[in-house]
Order: C-alpha cells, then sequence, then structure tokens
C-alpha cells in the first residue's frame, strides 16, 4: 500500500473527562513536540477542548492556518467515541454528521492531503453520513477498530508518530502502531477516502438505482414528454428504450461523482492521484479497507 501525501503540522486535539489519563497530553508533551522540534519546518499545536462549539471552533483554527500558512495538517483526536461519533469532556457529543464539513473544509485546504488519527472507535462510520454530492472529508483516517486500554492507545500512538517525525515514512508508521502485523490483521486500519468514495456510490446504486426505483422514473420520464409532445406511440416505445438505457447506464454518473469527491476540478493533479474507476466496482462489493 502505497501513502503518498504530505504534511508540515500536527495538531492533537484533547476532549477527555477529568479522570482520565490525559493520552493526548502525554503523547504531544512526550513524543511529538520533541520529535517536531527536530523538523524547524514542521509544526505542532496540543488543545486541551472542553465543549463542542469550541472542537468546532479549533477546526475552524485548522482551516485557517491550511489556508493562511498554506499548512498541511495531521489531526490527531483523543477522545472517547462510539459508532456515531464523538464525546467530549463536556458530556456533549458531536456526530460524524458534524464532523463531516468542517473537515471537509481542512481537507480541500489543503487539495485532498488531511490525515486524520484517532485514539476512539475508526472513523470509517463516517461513511454512513457521506453523500454523493459531498467531498472527501480527508485522504486517510486511522482509528482502532476494537476497544483498547488508554495506556495501550497511547504506547501504540507513541510508536507511530514517533516514527513519522524521525523518518517520515508514514507506511513504516502505520506498520509500528499495528505491531507489524500483516494488513489483515491490523487493529488500527488505514481507511482512504477511495473506500468512502466505493461505499457511497455503491450505496447510491443499491438504494436509487432498484428495478423498481428505474422503472418508476423510466415511467414518469416517459410520460412527461408524452405530455408535452403530440407524438404517436411508436415514437413513445422507441423513446423508452432510449430512456431505459440512459437511466442503467451508471458510468456516466460515476465518472461526474467521482471527480466532485476527489477535488478533481479544483485540484486537476487529483486525477492522477485517484485512479478509481468504472470497472473496478463492477462485480465486487465495497471491500474493506487497508
Amino acid at each position: 500500500m502505497e501513502l503518498g501525501f504530505r504534511f508540515d503540522s500536527v495538531w492533537v486535539l484533547e476532549s477527555l473527562p477529568a479522570d482520565d489519563l490525559k493520552t493526548g497530553e502525554s503523547l504531544y508533551r512526550d513524543i511529538i513536540g520533541p520529535a517536531v522540534a527536530r523538523w524547524p519546518e514542521v509544526t505542532s499545536t496540543f488543545r486541551s477542548i472542553n465543549s463542542k462549539s469550541e472542537f468546532l471552533a479549533v477546526l475552524d483554527s485548522i482551516e485557517a492556518d491550511a489556508q493562511g500558512a498554506w499548512r498541511w495538517p495531521i489531526i490527531h483526536l483523543e477522545t472517547h467515541g462510539n459508532a456515531k461519533g464523538l464525546g467530549l469532556a463536556s458530556g456533549e457529543f458531536i456526530t460524524w454528521a458534524e464532523l463531516r464539513e468542517p473537515l471537509t473544509r481542512i481537507n480541500r485546504a489543503t487539495r485532498l492531503n488531511l490525515v486524520v488519527t484517532l485514539a476512539a472507535c475508526s472513523g470509517a462510520e463516517m461513511r454512513q453520513v457521506l453523500h454523493l454530492i459531498d467531498q472527501a472529508p480527508f485522504l486517510y483516517v486511522s482509528g482502532p477498530s476494537t476497544t483498547r486500554e488508554a495506556g495501550q492507545l497511547l504506547m501504540d500512538f507513541g510508536a507511530f508518530y514517533q516514527e513519522v517525525l524521525s523518518s517520515l515514512d508514514m507506511r513504516r508508521a502505520f506498520d509500528l502502531l499495528n505491531g507489524n502485523e500483516r494488513p489483515a490483521r491490523w487493529v488500527y486500519p488505514v481507511i482512504p477516502a477511495e473506500y468512502f468514495f466505493r461505499c457511497v456510490f455503491e450505496g447510491y446504486v443499491s438504494i436509487e438505482c432498484t428495478p423498481d426505483e428505474l422503472r418508476e422514473r423510466e415511467n414518469a420520464i416517459v410520460a412527461e414528454i408524452g405530455r408535452r409532445q403530440s407524438v404517436d406511440l411508436n415514437y413513445l416505445a422507441q423513446v423508452r428504450l432510449e430512456v431505459r438505457a440512459m437511466l442503467r447506464n451508471q458510468e456516466p454518473h460515476f465518472d461526474r461523482f467521482r471527480r466532485r469527491f476527489f477535488m478533481i476540478d479544483e485540484f486537476p493533479e487529483n486525477d492522477n492521484r485517484f485512479t478509481i474507476s468504472w470497472s473496478d466496482l463492477q462485480g465486487q462489493t465495497s471491500g474493506s479497507a487497508v
């Protein structure tokens, strides 16, 4: 697996109850801060966050930094969480749906290079709130697929950030995060933007392109043409065949949504970075992340 991207800043956002081990603060103080000091061009920032409004405000600051200073951040989140989103120190809850837009804005500011690591449940659950009209909220996201103790999380992410901030080798860092296990056994899977696009598009096809849905749209289009034009039944029969073929050909829709999701019209270089094609989806399920 190639992990082609660049970064020049690390943000650690911690929002944990008062009596929890402050793993984000420890990670930043003992590993990230000293490691970043060896790289003058790389910046690091730690934020202890209490409320949802404060959390969203910090994400706005990261976006402003990415735009104004041309930064390419990695964001590390130290919170509790579940399949619906993240729990905060205040007792509030921020859903994946609420995180989608601010993360997408940051990702756009980095030309689709944002990496997010989480010491909480896997960000793969964000696929539940993405739609085809959306753009990718990050390039990669990685978090534990099973419950991990705070001390284990600190040790694992310590190994990850120690490696990535010394060698700049992201693949090696993810290997260390996962105890050098083979990818199929990774506790912290690396979930790429292509996985989210595949899930979202296949979800669209399974819901919006069923035989009943396509038949209903076909009937509506043909009826509207018949209403607007004085045509004979033979002509309408030919129109129906053409409409049916058009509705059943999903490839043009795939190409259009791919260009939007990967921000290709804004950043043409992404066309060569994200090469998932219509043929990749044929006869396959959505697959698993690496």
